[in-house]
């Protein structure tokens, strides 16, 4: 259900798992259930708490539980929130927008202006001509790893997925295309793992990325012409 709504997950399967994931790596929110072996939701996220203090992510119970005392149980250990099993679809969706809301980013811009700028000054931002064809074999170049990347998907050729991402991923960060380069590495990234099916989960934000960045690159070759004509 979690990346049905285009979240990236780790899963652990006992307290101690989780404690160690959460020493070796940065989560915006743990979703704990309370009964694990080993060591129990409760202890595990107070032992998380102890050891991150402020930095430490919202933490919410998950649990069969559902009488007030065991809520609040949860709640006097240090838990941010709880969620009663069994919830639906919606239930899960609004409880963890409600504790991302303050912590998710703003979703970067299709261009880094500053980077783009210092791309064009080593281009020559005079040549029109130059930087218009420059500009069309990037998309040129993007459209081809668009279809790789949907025939590697069609193929199950993860190492195909891999490469074609990599190279669009080094294309785009010289042209300053942030956030085009993000989702190219991550899309690297998941291939590298053998995750197909979030790939699959994020093509529809991949294929946003290429709009956006084609735009930017028509409205900024369009501010280049005014400038040149003033």
């Amino acid at each position: 259900m979690l990346r049905k709504f285009g979240h990236e997950i780790d899963i652990c399967f006992s307290g101690f798992e989780a404690i160690e994931a959460i020493q070796t790596k940065q989560f915006d929110l743990v979703l704990m259930d309370v009964m694990m072996p080993g060591m129990d939701g409760i202890t595990a996220s107070q032992e998380i708490r102890r050891q991150l203090g402020k930095a430490c992510p919202p933490i919410i119970a998950l649990t069969a539980y559902t009488n007030a005392e065991d809520e609040r149980r949860c709640l006097d250990a240090g838990l941010d929130g709880f969620l009663s099993k069994p919830f639906t679809i919606e239930q899960l969706r609004t409880c963890v927008d409600t504790f991302l809301e303050r912590k998710t980013p703003e979703e970067p811009g299709p261009l880094n202006l500053p980077l783009f700028q210092t791309f064009l000054k080593s281009m020559g931002e005079d040549d029109l001509d130059f930087l218009d064809e420059l500009f069309s074999d990037f998309l040129t170049e993007t459209n081809r790893v668009r279809t790789e990347i949907h025939a590697g998907i069609e193929g199950q050729d993860l190492d195909m997925i891999s490469r074609a991402c990599h190279s669009l991923k080094g294309s785009a960060a010289i042209l300053g295309a942030v956030s085009l380069e993000s989702i190219s590495g991550e899309l690297e990234g998941l291939a590298s793992q053998g995750k197909l099916n979030d790939i699959l989960l994020r093509m529809s934000h991949f294929e946003g990325c290429i709009n956006a960045i084609r735009s930017a690159l028509d409205e900024q070759l369009g501010k280049l012409i005014l400038k040149s004509q003033s």
